[in-house]
């Protein structure tokens, strides 16, 4: 049976969503490598030795890692909890989505919707850890030059998100 222009518009923004969270998960990871390290001093070694042990490690596990190594602001944990979750119902259990249904119109609408929050909390979230990696690569004095054609987008960063980075998230209390 042939998929509907909408069926197709729906399994074009699930794709869409698949790489946008897939990006979003590998800019998590390398702030958890870098901006928040498991050690004050991160060598060669050290480096090598948690690439590999973490390697196959999940999302959350890079979530909890983080709640472990920094205070995060009320507000900011609570978008990581929400954007865990809509990610883990995507990639896991789409078919336990009450009313998820891409034969019906109803079905759609509930699919459309659920895409649509996702993408919008992957959107924050990756935005917040691009702004991460960039006021640390200021803080210790990288070059941070933008690729050509994406001026407008890390302007955008720059603007939003960077500066928050104090308010989302501390030096982890002792």
């Amino acid at each position: 049976m042939p998929l509907s222009d909408h069926q197709q518009q729906i399994l074009t923004s699930m794709g869409v969503t698949l790489i946008l969270l897939q990006s979003t998960e590998k800019i998590i990871n390398l702030c958890m490598t870098f901006v928040f390290q498991k050690s004050s001093r991160l060598t060669l070694e050290a480096l090598e030795l948690q690439q590999k042990e973490e390697q196959k490690k999940t999302l959350g596990y890079f979530l909890r890692e983080l709640r472990k190594r920094a205070d995060l602001a009320p507000e900011f944990d609570q978008l990581l909890r929400d954007f865990l979750n809509h990610r883990n119902t995507f990639i896991h259990k789409l078919s336990d989505l009450p009313g998820w249904d891409l034969d019906s119109p109803e079905g759609r609408q509930i699919a459309e919707r659920f895409i649509s929050k996702l993408t919008n909390l992957n959107q924050r979230v990756l935005g917040i850890f691009i702004g991460f990696l960039r006021a640390w690569e200021r803080q210790v004095g990288m070059n941070t030059s933008v690729p050509l054609g994406s001026e407008e987008f890390f302007a955008e960063i720059d603007r939003i998100y960077t500066p928050l980075i104090d308010d989302l998230v501390s030096k982890k209390s002792t």
